[in-house]
């Protein structure tokens, strides 16, 4: 079993944002020694979802989130310098549109 502690030291970045747009913050890690991105979808209330896995490039070493109209785009610099990974999460059914106020 892993400890909470080493757990946590394989994540190199890490972002807290509305991935999914439902209203509620996602906290978005980059997992270098895996070579993924996790997102623990916020369902409210303080609690999370089951975590989404998405496998990124050798030796990840930062990590962009860039919301656009219908989704969300996770990104991640490999360490070669030349090249990135990318991932799309979709806007959750239930999503809030955001107003400018």
């Amino acid at each position: 079993t892993q400890s909470r502690s080493s757990a946590a030291s394989d994540v190199y970045k890490r972002q807290l944002r509305d991935v999914d747009r439902n209203g509620h913050l996602d906290i978005v890690l980059l997992r270098a020694d895996q070579q993924r991105i996790d997102v623990l979808p916020g369902i409210g209330a303080g609690r999370f979802g089951v975590t989404q896995h998405y496998e990124v490039g050798a030796g990840p070493v930062a990590l962009a989130v860039v919301e656009r109209p219908n989704d969300t785009l996770l990104v991640s610099a490999n360490a070669d310098g030349q090249s990135f990974t990318t991932a799309k999460v979709a806007a959750s059914r239930t999503a809030r549109r955001r107003s400018d106020r």
